[in-house]
């Protein structure tokens, strides 16, 4: 069977011109950022934070970075015209992290001690983090006890 084109007649009248779609490409070669204490530095579109930190001699304990308005992963790409601020593990921001990827550890162990778990809920909170799970029956001490062996 060949290709078959509807004509004006059977669809009622004239066939209205497709609309004409224009696209701009712009190609990024450089990223211009602020690094707090180290002041403006480039960096190229596939270099990740982690990377324009170390370039900068930012020191290795810096766990993360802060924006303007959020915290970013070091293995991040470069966010154009952020101001970053290098954080250490000591600091708020730090804690934070750290309790954000360790509820994330904690998760992918028990979804690998219990693969029918299915993983809720479960942000940073003040003094610490949390994890709902739904699972067929409540977890027992003997349970919670194979999970920390498996993350550690």
């Amino acid at each position: 069977m060949g290709e078959r084109f509807l004509d004006t007649e059977e669809v009622g009248g004239s066939i209205p011109p497709a609309p004409i779609l224009r696209v701009r490409i712009y190609l990024m070669t450089e990223i211009s950022l602020q690094i707090e204490g180290k002041g403006p530095v480039t960096a190229s579109p596939d270099e990740s934070i982690g990377e324009v930190f170390r370039r900068s001699g930012i020191p290795g304990s810096v766990i993360g970075a802060r924006g303007k308005e959020r915290l970013f992963d070091l293995h991040m790409p470069v966010p154009a015209g952020e101001s970053l601020k290098p954080v250490e593990p000591e600091s708020p921001d730090g804690l934070e992290i750290i309790r954000h990827s360790t509820a994330h550890l904690m998760a992918q162990a028990v979804k690998r001690l219990f693969p029918t778990a299915q993983v809720t809920i479960g942000p940073v909170i003040e003094d610490g983090f949390f994890y709902d799970f739904s699972f067929e029956r409540p977890f027992s001490p003997e349970d919670l006890e194979k999970d920390r062996k498996s993350v550690v």
